[in-house]
Parts: C-alpha cells; sequence; structure tokens
C-alpha cells in the first residue's frame, strides 16, 4: 500500500473492528506502517496491533458509544504509557493490562511497537465494571497474572488457526473464565501495582 495511504487505512481497520477512538501517529510519513489481526473466539475477540509508534486516544463522548468490553492486554516490544481513571502506568514490553473502553483512556508508544489482547464483554464476564477498574490497577497482585499474560500472547500467536477450529467457542468461554479469576484475585488485595504512578 502506498505511504499515503496507510494513515486512512489503518483508521478505516480500527473503525470496522469498533474501536472509538482518534489515532495520532508519531511520523505521518513512509515510515507509518502497520500489520492488524483480529479474530473472534465465540464472544471474546483477539486483536494484535504492530506497527509505528502510535497513540489511541477515546474521549469520554467516544467512550459513551463505545461497546462495553475491557481489554486484556500485553504490551509489545517497546514500552508504552497508559492513562486512564486518573491514573498513568507505565508499561514494560510483555506487561499485563487492563484497558477498559467504556471509560476514557489515551495509550501510546514510540517506535516500532504494538500489543496483544483479548475483548472482554462486560455482560459476558459477569463482574461490576467498578471491580474490573480495580483490578487493573493491581493485576500485580494476581497469582494468575503470569499465566494470562501466557494466554494472551499464544492465543493471538495462532489465532487465525484457532479462530476456524470447531473449538474456537469454547476457547472463548474458557478464556472467560480466565479473566474472570483474574479480576477476582487482582481486586481482592488493597494494595496496587507498583507500576501505577500519578500523572
Amino acid at each position: 500500500m502506498a505511504a499515503d495511504e496507510r494513515v486512512d487505512a489503518i483508521a478505516g481497520l480500527i473503525g470496522e473492528l469498533d474501536l472509538h477512538c482518534t489515532l495520532h501517529h508519531e511520523r505521518v510519513d513512509t515510515s507509518v506502517h502497520a500489520r492488524l489481526e483480529a479474530e473472534a473466539l465465540g464472544a471474546v475477540s483477539a486483536f494484535t496491533y504492530a506497527g509505528s509508534g502510535l497513540r489511541m486516544v477515546q474521549s469520554r463522548r467516544q467512550a459513551r458509544s463505545a461497546p462495553e468490553v475491557v481489554a486484556v492486554a500485553v504490551q509489545g516490544r517497546r514500552p508504552g504509557v497508559l492513562l486512564q481513571h486518573q491514573r498513568q502506568r507505565m508499561l514494560q514490553p510483555g506487561e499485563l493490562f487492563l484497558i477498559d473502553h467504556t471509560s476514557a483512556y489515551d495509550y501510546q508508544w514510540h517506535g516500532d511497537g504494538g500489543a496483544t489482547s483479548l475483548g472482554i464483554p462486560l455482560d459476558a464476564l459477569g463482574l461490576p465494571v467498578e471491580l474490573v477498574r480495580r483490578a487493573g490497577h493491581q493485576l500485580a497482585a494476581s497469582p494468575l497474572r503470569d499465566l494470562v499474560t501466557d494466554h494472551v500472547q499464544r492465543v493471538n500467536a495462532d489465532v487465525t488457526r484457532l479462530g476456524s477450529d470447531a473449538g474456537s467457542p469454547a476457547l472463548g468461554r474458557a478464556t472467560l473464565e480466565l479473566v474472570r479469576a483474574l479480576v477476582l484475585t487482582a481486586a481482592s488485595t488493597r494494595s496496587t501495582d507498583e507500576n501505577a504512578d500519578a500523572p
């Protein structure tokens, strides 16, 4: 694809995935590039974005029309920054984090980076959004953090085959249960993630 067409193409694909955010590319020139992969696993959606530096901003107005989903994500090859719920979090490569699509957020990375994620509908998760938000600030406290991190990465690494498999809906249901356990264990502690800093 020609360089001058990439920015619009990326925005179009993000829109097709029902992500209600505004994209700000680090550099709008021939260096802009991205690879997007998305697949449905029952009620769960797998998504990988790998590309040049990007900032994704969801405003309060955009959040009001966004699907009620929480993204369980793993930071890609470059560090990132997530600002949400009045907290700024510095994300290291391979770190697990949550993005609550029911509220405003500002997420970015510099240079070639990205993230892999699993989108979880809140109605299917069956937990109050306040509990999910609390868990998102203290994922390090959950004994399931490493297991979920590995799950997110492995599913996305083979998502095309898994998405077309007869067991895909069952994999989605198992993922829901795993994420539910992650939220419950993380939210049950009073501690906060050591990487969460005030903006």
